[in-house]
C-alpha cells in the first residue's frame, strides 16, 4: 500500500524531537492539539510534528494541508488507507527524523511545557535506553466522562515508582524515547493488537532493557468522553487482543500476576488470599451473559439517582464479562490456527520469550 506524502520538512540532519501523532476522524481534537504544539516549536534543535492521518472521513487530511501549507518546515503529514493506530505509529518511527521520539495521541491537549519538559529529560538522561512518560489528565466534559473514566490515580500498578516503570505502564498517549534505542532494537508496534499494543510493545521494550520514568509536570490532557456502548464494546476487543498475545507469550499469566491485576484478565494467582480468591470466583457466577442486562439495568438507575459511583461497580462487571467471553472464543480460534499468529511480525526475537 502506497502512503502519500503531503508536505513537510525534507529528513536530512537530526533534530532534537519528533512528535508522532497517529489521526483518525479527530478533526476537533487535533486541532488543539496541533496548535498547542506550534506554539511550542521554538526550540534551538528543533522539532517536527508528524502527524498520520489513517484514513479519515471528517475533513482532517484537508485541515492537515492546510496547517502543513502554512508550516512547511514544521509539520510532516502523511496519509495512508485506515490500518490503526500501531500502524500510523510505525510509519511515524520510519519517517522520523529526531534523536527523541514522542508519542502523542490526537485527542491529549498538550500543556504549554510540555515539549520543553521532554526534551529536558532526555538530555539529563542521554542513554538511549531511558523513556519518559508524562501525566495525562482527564478533561472532564461531562458527567458521562466522570464515570466512565475513574482516576486510577498516577499509577495502575502496586510498587510503581517514578524511576522505573514496570511494562504494563508503558501508554502511548504521552510517552517519548530514544529513536537510536528502537533502530538498536528493531521495536515497532504489533500492528494486528488493539487495543493494548502500546502495553505489549511495553513488554517487548522491557525485555530489550528499556527503563521507564514518570513525569508529572510533562501534562497532556485527554479530551475523549466515552458512551457505555464504546465503553463495554473495549472489553470485547481488548479480550480478542489479549487471546493473541497470551498465545504468543505463555508467560503473559505470571507476568500479570506479578501486578496484581490478573483477576481483571480472567486469571486468579493460587497465591491469592482465600478471602480475595472467594470474592472473584462469587463475582463470576453473579455476573456472567446471563446476568448481564440485570446488571446493565440497575447500573442505570443508580446513575440516574446520581448519588454515589457504585453504579460504575455494574458496568466494570459487564466490561469484565465481555472481555472473558471474548478472550475464551478467540483462544478456541486460536487453537485450531495452523498460521503463525503474529504473521510477518514475528520475526523480532522477543516475541518467541516464553
Amino acid at each position: 500500500m502506497q502512503n502519500k506524502i503531503m508536505k513537510g520538512k525534507q529528513m536530512n540532519d537530526p533534530i532534537e524531537i519528533s512528535v508522532v501523532v497517529p489521526a483518525y476522524n479527530c478533526k476537533r481534537t487535533l486541532k488543539p492539539v496541533i496548535s498547542n504544539l506550534i506554539d511550542q516549536s521554538r526550540l534551538p534543535d528543533g522539532m517536527e510534528i508528524i502527524v498520520i492521518d489513517d484514513g479519515s472521513t471528517d475533513g482532517t487530511c484537508d485541515w492537515l494541508e492546510q496547517q502543513s501549507s502554512k508550516h512547511p518546515s514544521l509539520i510532516k503529514c502523511f496519509f495512508q488507507e485506515n490500518r490503526g493506530a500501531s500502524a500510523s505509529r510505525n510509519f511515524g518511527i520510519e519517517n522520523a527524523t529526531g534523536r527523541v521520539i514522542l508519542f502523542l495521541d490526537a485527542d491529549i491537549i498538550p500543556s504549554s511545557g510540555l515539549i520543553q519538559k521532554h526534551i529536558m529529560f532526555h538530555r539529563k538522561h542521554p542513554q538511549a535506553y531511558i523513556a519518559l512518560r508524562g501525566k495525562t489528565v482527564e478533561i472532564k466534559r461531562s458527567r458521562n466522562n466522570e464515570w466512565i473514566r475513574p482516576h486510577p490515580g498516577t499509577f495502575k500498578t502496586r510498587g510503581a515508582t517514578k524511576n522505573d516503570l514496570p511494562w504494563i505502564e508503558f501508554i502511548t498517549n504521552n510517552v517519548s524515547l530514544k529513536s537510536q534505542f528502537l533502530k538498536d532494537n528493531r521495536l515497532l508496534f504489533n500492528e494486528i493488537l488493539f487495543p493494548g499494543e502500546d502495553v505489549e510493545f511495553g513488554f517487548r521494550a522491557k525485555q530489550c532493557g528499556l527503563v521507564i520514568y514518570f513525569s508529572d509536570e510533562a501534562v497532556g490532557f485527554h479530551d475523549h468522553p466515552l458512551t457505555l456502548k464504546s465503553y463495554l464494546n473495549r472489553g470485547k476487543m481488548a479480550g480478542k487482543s489479549y487471546a493473541l498475545w497470551y498465545v504468543n507469550f505463555p508467560s503473559l499469566k505470571n507476568e500479570l500476576e506479578k501486578f496484581g491485576i490478573e483477576h481483571y484478565y480472567g486469571f486468579i494467582n493460587t497465591n491469592r488470599p482465600m478471602l480475595f480468591k472467594a470474592r472473584q470466583y462469587f463475582k463470576r457466577i453473579i455476573a456472567n451473559s446471563v446476568t448481564t442486562p440485570i446488571f446493565l439495568f440497575i447500573g442505570n438507575i443508580i446513575f440516574h439517582l446520581g448519588k454515589n459511583k457504585k453504579f460504575f461497580w455494574f458496568y466494570r462487571q459487564v466490561n469484565e464479562i465481555n472481555f472473558r467471553k471474548a478472550f475464551r472464543q478467540r483462544m478456541k480460534e486460536l487453537q485450531n490456527c495452523e498460521e503463525e499468529i503474529f504473521g510477518d511480525f514475528a520475526f523480532h526475537p522477543i516475541l518467541s520469550i516464553n
